[in-house]
């Protein structure tokens, strides 16, 4: 009633074949995909710290720029070259971007164990380039999400133009002293002689002006008093170090939070919303105005309830007050 089938190992083997071929395409795929998605990355990792994002694509130059703009000195790459040194250099830099990305431990162990999940969040998130190891210099300063230069004219706000004439230092007038024109004296006009009825009595005699004293260069100065110091800084108003100031000086990026030594302005672990890395602060001297760039969780915020965006340098005019994750730590930018 039933008919018989048999398989040959011919069978077997052409199935398990195909099937080994069309495992080896999907992988393929899978493998390109996933090559896509990083080099993307690497585009915007480039691109936010200020490097061409082209160069992610040539051969020494992408690992050069890479070394350069993480530990500060590209010629560091060529140390891979060293059999065996590749494995520890390359933890060495994933430790490096994480700070220089304003990231923590976490975030580097991710780079080292987990590289294509961790690079795409750092390319594509909100990670913004805080320097070398997270220290800014005049060749690698701090940047904002898109890779412009924190503290520098951009942000894409363009200031209103005005017609500003620089002050310039008082310089005496250069004008020879003159003296004052004086009237030749003349005599003033009597009337027509008339006998006089009494006995004639002369005249007293005339004085004569005494001669204008010399002219002293010295005594027209004036004394222009020194214009008093302008104080730029953040003034901390409650909690344990309430009253508490922090002189900064203009164009130069300053990070608050309590993770030290990463942070040049440290605040109290007491305060239990603030972040290790909570924000960057600069203030701009030519706009006069600071841009502040949340980095934390718990985010910053603005008249009480306007939070700033996360990864964006913001424009904030000095006098106003920031909350630091809640009300229990607010600061004022002076």
């Amino acid at each position: 009633m039933y008919g018989s089938y048999s398989v040959s190992d011919s069978d077997i083997g052409g199935a398990l074949a195909g099937l080994g071929i069309g495992v080896w395409i999907v992988g393929s795929l899978i493998g390109l995909a996933v090559g896509i998605v990083i080099l993307i990355a690497y585009f915007k990792i480039f691109k936010k710290a200020g490097v061409e994002s082209w160069h992610a694509i040539i051969p020494f130059l992408n690992g050069y720029d890479l070394y350069d703009f993480v530990l500060g000195n590209g010629a560091l790459f060529f140390i891979n070259l060293i059999p065996g040194a590749a494995a520890v250099m390359n933890i060495i830099w994933s430790i490096k971007a994480a700070k220089t990305f304003g990231k923590d431990g976490g975030f580097a162990a991710g780079l080292i164990f987990l590289p294509y999940i961790f690079l795409p969040i750092l390319g594509f998130g909100s990670a913004t380039y805080c320097g070398p190891d997270g220290v800014p210099d005049e060749r690698h300063p701090a940047r904002d999400i898109d890779g412009n230069p924190i503290g520098a004219q951009g942000f894409g706000y363009e200031a209103p133009q005005q017609n500003y004439a620089p002050q310039q230092p008082y310089a005496a007038p250069q004008q020879a002293y003159a003296a004052p024109q004086q009237q030749p004296y003349g005599a003033p006009q009597q009337p027509a002689y008339a006998a006089p009825q009494q006995p004639y009595v002369a005249p007293a005699p005339i004085p004569t002006p005494a001669p204008a004293p010399a002219y002293d260069a010295s005594a027209d100065e004036t004394v222009v008093a020194a214009a008093p110091a302008v104080f730029h800084g953040l003034e901390v108003i409650n909690g344990v170090m309430g009253g508490c100031m922090v002189e900064m000086q203009p164009d130069k990026v300053y990070l608050v939070g309590k993770e030290l030594p990463s942070v040049n302005v440290p605040l109290d672990r007491s305060y239990v919303s603030v972040s290790r890395e909570h924000m960057q602060v600069v203030y701009n001297s030519a706009q006069d105005k600071y841009f502040v760039t949340d980095m934390s969780s718990n985010g910053t915020y603005m008249y009480v309830t306007q939070r700033l965006a996360k990864g964006a340098a913001t424009p904030v005019l000095p006098g106003t007050e920031l909350a630091l994750g809640s009300q229990d730590c607010r600061v004022k930018l002076i």
